[in-house]
């Protein structure tokens, strides 16, 4: 999305904050930058050494272990757990055909689709998140039926196999699969009623809905589902009150209606909705201090504020902000320098930042990067 400003055009659309908070219960403690392995990661890992219990270690222990690996922004010790709990979900999968065994074959496809995402390896991100459908579908029919849980694990690799085939530049396969996806959730809404789970699930479902319409050029479909993903998002932060959770929640939705508003060429409505969402983000950062999760969505924030003010001709404002966030990512870098993600953020932001000294260097001096 471009915006033309009175120093050319000015390309102020930020890529988006896509990785969500699970929905449980803020942790007392945040992994921040540069932490060691915590208790999950070493507790599956002493599992996993000992051989007497080889057949026996619960995958959920594993999944627990990936999410922190996750969340410290190692992706190579993700990759061994999701490598581990698939191997051991396989094998427990093809003792018994239980539905137990099938879901936790599920959810390890899943993880190893996640991890092979975050590292660029989208083919086979795919290919573990369609054997993951596959699996939910072969769940549902098992149950005889849909039940919540079955139907939830299904919309959940519906909403996994649309992303990748959004990534991979296949947006009419996404699209089917956010479409029925959000089915789902939907009927799930109506009989579970306005549960926490239940009301965050349709949101993430409209969010993506309304991305691949957005990618799509169907802009006034992409509004109308962000917009209501906000109201649903501002329902859940009555409801849990100020949880790190239902605040980065509340953040993202306000950034998916700043996108659009502002490919809209709705400028100040574009501006409210990303300026609140930086208050929200800094908010985050004090409580949760400097984990990567936190510090990247400020970044991305201030990138997103930096282009609305620009092409609202407020330089120093956008200047500040663009210099903000730069130095937000640097610090990642520096922090996880083998990261694939942090690369492409920081190559992005300081193009950012050089395209907008080149557009204001009439007005205020030399082309520079800060640092």
């Amino acid at each position: 999305m471009s915006h033309a400003t009175a120093y050319g055009t000015a390309e102020v659309h930020t890529p988006r904050t896509t990785t969500e908070i699970p929905l449980v219960p803020a942790p007392r403690t945040s992994l921040v930058l540069g932490a060691p392995p915590g208790p999950a990661e070493r507790e599956w890992a002493r599992l996993w050494m000992e051989a007497s219990v080889r057949e026996r270690p619960d995958p959920w222990d594993g999944y627990a272990a990936f999410d922190t690996a996750m969340e410290r922004g190692d992706l190579e010790a993700a990759r061994r757990i999701a490598a581990q709990t698939l191997e051991l979900a396989r094998r427990q999968s093809a003792a018994s055909d239980a539905p137990p065994s099938m879901r936790n074959l599920a959810i390890a496809l899943d993880k190893v689709g996640d991890i092979e995402e975050a590292l660029g390896n989208l083919e086979a991100a795919r290919g573990a998140y369609r054997e993951s459908l596959d699996t939910a579908r072969h769940l549902l029919k098992v149950a005889g039926g849909w039940t919540p849980g079955a139907l939830r694990d299904l919309s959940v690799s519906l909403d996994n196999v649309g992303g990748i085939e959004q990534a991979l530049g296949n947006l009419e396969a996404a699209r089917g699969a956010y479409r029925e996806s959000l089915e789902g959730f939907r009927r799930l809404l109506e009989v579970l009623g306005e549960t926490p789970q239940a009301l965050r699930d349709r949101c993430l479902s409209l969010n993506k809905v309304g991305d691949i319409e957005e990618a799509l050029g169907n802009l006034e479909a992409a509004r109308g589902v962000y917009r209501e993903s906000l109201e649903l998002r501002r329902r859940l932060l009555e409801i849990l009150g100020e949880t790190p959770q239902a605040l980065r929640d509340l953040s993202v939705s306000l950034d998916n209606v700043g996108d659009i508003e502002q490919a809209l060429g709705n400028l100040e409505a574009a501006r409210g909705a990303y300026r609140e969402s930086l208050e929200l983000r800094r908010r985050l950062l004090e409580v949760l201090g400097e984990t990567p999760q936190a510090l990247r969505d400020l970044s991305l924030s201030l990138l997103k504020v930096g282009g609305i003010e620009e092409a609202l001709g407020n330089l120093e404002a956008a200047r500040g902000a663009y210099r903000e966030g730069l130095e937000g990512f640097r610090r990642l870098r520096v922090a996880f320098p083998n990261h694939p993600q942090f690369e492409r953020d920081i190559a992005y932001a300081e193009a950012r930042w050089t395209a907008f000294e080149t557009r204001a260097r009439t007005a205020e001096g030399d082309v520079r990067i800060p640092g």
